[in-house]
């Protein structure tokens, strides 16, 4: 069995050595292919929603008034396998594995996907309540004052993208070893066939 060379390159991208991989799967169907790749991008997704889930602050089981808090930020981590979608810049990409936060909601006030980014980044300090601003005469020369009550913002607790920096390599090796499982599976199945056929 080859082993995964992985090289860092410019702009830490890494280029997997995996060429019993590609000639493997060039001797199957496209369909099965396809099925093969996007199960070993699950794998490595998977090792970096594992560790976004370990990495996400748990708040304590109440809350200071007494509501009893669930952990919906640990939950909403997920990871999944995607076919022909678009990119960010329109173009029709295939296959990918994201790691994401899930719609836990039909509205988006009640989704985690709401305020997961205001975890992971951080808050600056703002004014919170109805009626509140905190610049109220950005265009005069009049002095500048904070009306109404005032949040103190919040520090950044990542978790995310250090679970992809810490976990990437091992993402790498899972896509890489499921991905040989999976193959060999497939072929011998593909053989099978082949001998019951002739």
């Amino acid at each position: 069995m080859a082993s995964v060379k992985i090289t860092q390159v410019k702009g830490g991208a890494y280029i997997l050595g995996l060429d019993d991989i590609r000639r493997n799967m060039r001797s199957l169907p496209r369909r099965l292919g396809i099925a093969v790749a996007r199960r070993g991008l699950y794998a490595g997704a998977k090792v970096v929603r594992d560790e976004a889930r370990r990495l996400a602050p748990q708040p304590p089981a109440k809350s200071k008034k007494g509501y009893s808090r669930t952990g919906k930020l640990k939950k909403a981590i997920v990871a999944e396998s995607r076919g022909v979608f678009k990119d960010a810049s329109g173009k029709p990409t295939e296959h990918r594995a994201s790691v994401l936060i899930a719609r836990k909601g039909k509205t988006a006030a009640r989704s985690v996907r709401a305020y997961a980014h205001f975890v992971e980044y951080g808050t600056r300090p703002h004014a919170v309540g109805k009626g509140s601003i905190l610049e109220p005469y950005k265009r005069s020369k009049k002095k500048k004052k904070q009306v109404g009550r005032m949040h103190p913002g919040t520090s950044p607790q990542p978790f995310m993208r250090p679970a992809f920096d810490t976990k990437k390599i091992e993402a790498l090796h899972a896509i890489a070893d499921t991905t040989r499982a999976e193959l060999a599976k497939e072929l011998a199945a593909m053989k099978s066939t082949a001998r019951k056929a002739g």
